[in-house]
C-alpha cells in the first residue's frame, strides 16, 4: 500500500500522493488539489475496507478520483466529497459537508473494526479520537468557516 499511496505532510498540511489535503491561511491549496486528495483517500479506504472484506454499515464509498462520492444506503443521491471553487457552488458546501462527515465516520467504523479484530493490530489506533464531525478538537465541516483556514 506504500507504494502506491504515499501519505505525507508539507508543513502543516497532509498529503497523499503529492496532493494537499488542507488549507491554512498561508497555504491556499486550490481546490482542485484538495478534491485529488480526497479522492485518494476514499479510494485508500476503499480498497483497504475491501481487502479486509469488510461492509461498511451505513455507507458505501464511490472512489472516482476528483469527483469521488459517498451515498448513505437507502438514500438517494450520492454526497458529493469534492467542491467546486466557484461562488455559485456554495450550495454544495452542505452537501460537501455532510459528505466529509459521513467519511470521517467511516473511518471511525473501519478504525473500530481493526482495533477489535486483529491481535496484531491491538495496538492500533488513531492518531486523533473522532466524535462524529470532530476530529481531535476540530469540525470537519466546512460550512461557516473562513474557506482559506478551512482545516487550520
Amino acid at each position: 500500500i506504500n507504494d502506491t499511496f504515499h501519505i505525507w505532510e508539507q508543513g502543516c498540511i497532509g498529503t497523499i500522493n503529492g496532493h494537499r489535503l488542507g488549507r491554512t491561511q498561508e497555504e491556499q491549496v486550490p481546490w482542485d488539489e484538495i478534491n485529488a486528495a480526497l479522492g485518494q483517500v476514499c479510494l485508500l479506504l476503499e480498497l483497504l475496507v475491501s481487502r479486509c472484506q469488510y461492509k461498511l454499515k451505513d455507507y458505501d464509498l464511490l472512489p472516482r478520483g476528483s469527483f469521488s462520492a459517498i451515498h448513505r444506503h437507502g438514500d438517494g443521491a450520492p454526497m458529493p466529497l469534492y467542491r467546486e471553487d466557484s461562488f455559485t457552488k456554495y450550495l454544495w458546501d452542505r452537501g460537501f459537508d455532510k459528505a466529509v462527515v459521513a467519511f470521517v465516520s467511516c473511518v471511525a467504523e473501519f478504525a473500530g473494526f481493526l482495533e477489535k479484530s486483529d491481535r496484531a493490530l491491538r495496538q492500533f489506533s488513531l492518531p486523533y479520537p473522532i466524535q462524529g464531525e470532530n476530529v481531535g478538537p476540530h469540525s470537519v465541516r466546512l460550512t461557516f468557516k473562513n474557506l482559506r483556514t478551512w482545516t487550520s
